[in-house]
């Protein structure tokens, strides 16, 4: 009877000889050598080392086979392309025909498992790659729809303004030249007027008579139609007013709107520019890193082919040894094409023209397509404001966060030079190298224990192994305010606000030499966290704050709850919350609140306008104060978010 010796995996209790058997026979646990005749009968032979076992099924012809469940088929499962082309050759070296279960094992995880991962990680960067390409399109149909929503609003509103400014201007026209016409008639009719007689020198009576008839027939009606003309002079020059003062104010409608429409199709053409630029930049770099990732894919793909190759030459062969159509393998070229992404035709940038605006109020073109027509009847134009050079003030901010769980990220980290910095960024990260793992998630990863960072290049790799966790990238963008111009000029005080029994103010150093002075700087026009410093001479007499409009100014006690003698409500520092040498204060003009030396805030109360503050709470004077505004380099850091005094100019 010929045997066939395997490897099986039984359970520590043995199964005895004659347990029946049906389709197919599994054990696991102890591993033992059995001798398995053609009728199904199997001798236990000797135990086995538990490294070597193989769970195998022996059907009633002696037929072997691997099962799924097997811990070898487990290690094939976690095995690369490279892994696996070695393990076949190993086989095909050892020329063990029990090998052939093993064969098939691996064709099948081949065709079955890793081929399939693999196009499918393909296929989730081609569609990931697809919808960042979408991003251009919308960043155009976004600017369309813009573009569109101006043209149906504000250019509308700007045709129609146009129309009736026109409409007006020309009535206003026919109306100067109608009031002209009646006023030059009555001063015509006036200028005709010739007193026929001169009064009589001695004014007799008959003299005197005679000069009254002769006046009463040359004037007789010319007093009625005189002020017939009159009336239609004034009534002329009544409506030419009117019309006046309507076209007037629709002109001024009319540049203001133009100069809206401007505003708007300029901030929608650079948006447009903006978006798409980014779009496209975004696109092309993921692009770039996608055919990296390609390059590595054709490799795999080429490698699980050969595999493949291997399996069906040792499977269709009865001579384990063909060493010629195993070299063929070696030198197959396989079709890796189902591994390529396309790269995407860029679409033309949306089309944004600011021809129509470009002659807006403020330019001579201005006058010269909108007013030609009755330029001499309009009003001074008013100009736009003008419009500084568009900047973009968004930034994109890239942070990198260990993950919760041992899961793919949505954004993750891609690129060994990227891990890197992650791992540089990280607190407690410390870079260990890339390694090349099957069981852990692809991409950057940290390790659990002791914060080692280390980059999986494994692209198919999957995220079992609980020792690392991924680190993925977050994206965000955010506004940034423009930088502001620094004032090339000090701050002075605001002597009207001031007061006292006698101070002085040279610089930037207020002096009291008296008593109860209360020395203001205006905050008019401040926003955000206005920042400065300052050093004092003397207790009481070298008091800061800020405050609101003060109700009196003059020689005044500082009264209980203000502390500042001129009863403008705020807070006040005299005695506490200072440090020797420079001190610093953060004026919060949008919170409303004041904080010393980095101390909480304090709420300042009342409203209005604000003021900075030099007090002295003393009838004797002797104390200053000396700021820096900004001019000269401060002593302390910037606060987070502040702005020096003089950048809030």
């Amino acid at each position: 009877m010929r045997t066939l010796t395997v490897l099986l995996l039984v359970q520590s209790c043995s199964v005895a000889a004659s347990t029946p058997i049906d389709d197919g026979l599994m054990r696991n646990a102890k591993h033992s050598t059995l001798a398995v005749d053609a009728q199904g009968d199997f001798t236990e032979i000797e135990s086995q080392s538990a490294s070597k076992a193989v769970d195998m099924s022996v059907d009633r012809s002696g037929t072997v086979a691997l099962e799924k469940s097997s811990s070898y088929i487990e290690e094939l499962s976690h095995m690369d392309a490279d892994d696996l082309m070695a393990e076949i050759k190993k086989m095909v070296a050892s020329k063990d025909p029990n090998d052939n279960s093993k064969i098939k094992v691996i064709q099948d995880i081949v065709k079955d498992e890793l081929l399939p991962k693999l196009q499918a990680t393909r296929d989730t960067e081609a569609k990931e790659l697809t919808a960042i390409h979408g991003g251009i399109e919308k960043c155009n149909s976004q600017s369309s729809s813009t573009q569109d929503t101006i043209s149906k609003t504000t250019e509308k509103a700007v045709v129609e303004a146009r129309s009736g400014h026109s409409t007006c201007r020309q009535e206003d026209i026919r109306l100067l030249e109608r009031k002209t016409t009646k006023c030059g008639a009555f001063k015509e009719y006036a200028d005709s007027i010739a007193v026929p007689a001169e009064l009589p020198k001695g004014q007799t009576p008959d003299a005197m008579a005679e000069y009254l008839k002769v006046m009463d027939a040359y004037f007789c009606g010319r007093g009625k139609r005189a002020g017939e003309l009159k009336q239609a002079c004034d009534d002329a020059t009544a409506a030419y007013k009117t019309a006046q003062i309507q076209c007037n104010a629709k002109q001024t409608l009319f540049e203001s709107s133009f100069c809206q429409w401007r505003t708007r199709m300029t901030d929608a053409c650079t948006e447009t520019d903006n978006c798409y630029d980014r779009a496209v930049q975004a696109y092309g770099k993921r692009y770039e890193v996608a055919q990296g990732l390609v390059k590595q894919w054709e490799v795999e793909h080429a490698s699980l082919q050969k595999i493949l190759c291997y399996t069906k030459v040792w499977l269709r062969t009865t001579k384990q040894s063909n060493h010629a159509q195993y070299k063929e393998c070696d030198g197959l070229k396989p079709d890796t094409s189902s591994m390529h992404i396309k790269k995407l035709a860029v679409p033309d940038k949306q089309a944004c023209d600011l021809t129509p605006t470009q002659h807006y109020p403020g330019t001579s073109g201005f006058l010269k397509d909108e007013y030609s027509a009755f330029a001499k009847h309009t009003l001074a134009v008013t100009p736009c404001v003008k419009m500084e050079a568009p900047s973009d003030t968004k930034k994109t901010v890239v942070t990198y966060v260990i993950s919760k769980v041992n899961e793919k990220c949505t954004h993750p980290i891609t690129t060994l030079e990227e891990c890197k910095t992650a791992a540089g960024k990280l607190s407690g990260g410390d870079w260990d190298g890339e390694r090349h793992w099957a069981d852990r998630c692809f991409g950057c990863l940290w390790t659990v224990g002791d914060g080692d960072v280390n980059f999986n290049n494994k692209q198919s790799g999957e995220c079992k192994n609980k020792d690392q966790v991924p680190i993925c990238k977050k994206t965000e963008t955010v506004e940034t305010k423009p930088k502001k111009a620094c004032s090339e000029s000090e701050p002075t005080y605001d002597k009207s606000k001031s007061g006292g029994q006698a101070f002085s103010v040279s610089g930037n150093t207020a002096r009291s030499t008296g008593q109860f002075a209360s020395v203001l700087y205006s905050l008019s026009g401040k926003t955000g966290k206005v920042y400065l410093e300052f050093t004092r001479s003397g207790t009481w007499s070298a008091g800061i704050g800020v405050q609101r409009t003060p109700a009196r100014v003059g020689n005044y006690h500082s009264e209980s709850g203000n502390h500042n003698g001129n009863k403008g409500l705020g807070v006040t520092w005299y005695a506490s919350g200072f440090v020797s040498g420079v001190n610093s204060l953060v004026i919060d003009m949008d919170a409303e609140t004041a904080s010393l030396n980095g101390a909480a805030p304090k709420k300042i109360p009342g409203s209005g306008e604000l003021y900075l503050g030099y007090y002295d709470g003393t009838s004797s004077g002797g104390g200053s104060m000396t700021f820096n505004f900004g001019k000269s380099p401060f002593a302390k850091s910037l606060p987070a978010g502040a702005e020096p005094w003089v950048c809030q100019a």
